[in-house]
């Protein structure tokens, strides 16, 4: 169990409060006889999918102590492996300050 936190810990650089709580949270999911193969692969899911791993961490603590199930993660994570392609297209040059015209300044009159 303390091999499969600290894995999950390092891939998604977990500081060290949310390790502690994991741990104690997954002791108590294992004696409540939770699917915890299952757990971690869900978590997994959230983690990668988070902006702040750590935090998400913390926010669900007790309700993983209580063993309400994980359940997937609804958000979609674009894998490293899969590197999403943008095209991006030169912007106009802008002119700034002169040029010929629609009318920039303040005129004259």
């Amino acid at each position: 169990l303390e091999v499969r936190v600290a894995e999950t810990a390092r891939r998604y650089h977990l500081d060290d409060s949310a390790v502690v709580g994991l741990l104690s949270v997954f002791r108590e999911r294992l004696r409540l006889r939770c699917d915890l193969d299952q757990d971690f692969e869900e978590l997994g899911q959230h983690l990668a999918a988070s902006n702040k791993p750590s935090a998400f961490v913390c926010n669900r603590l007790a309700e993983l102590r209580a063993g309400k199930p994980i359940g997937p993660c609804k958000f979609q994570v674009v894998s490293p492996a899969n590197p999403v392609t943008v095209a991006v297209t030169p912007s106009r040059p802008s002119s700034v300050g002169g040029g010929s015209g629609g009318g920039g300044g303040s005129g004259g009159a």
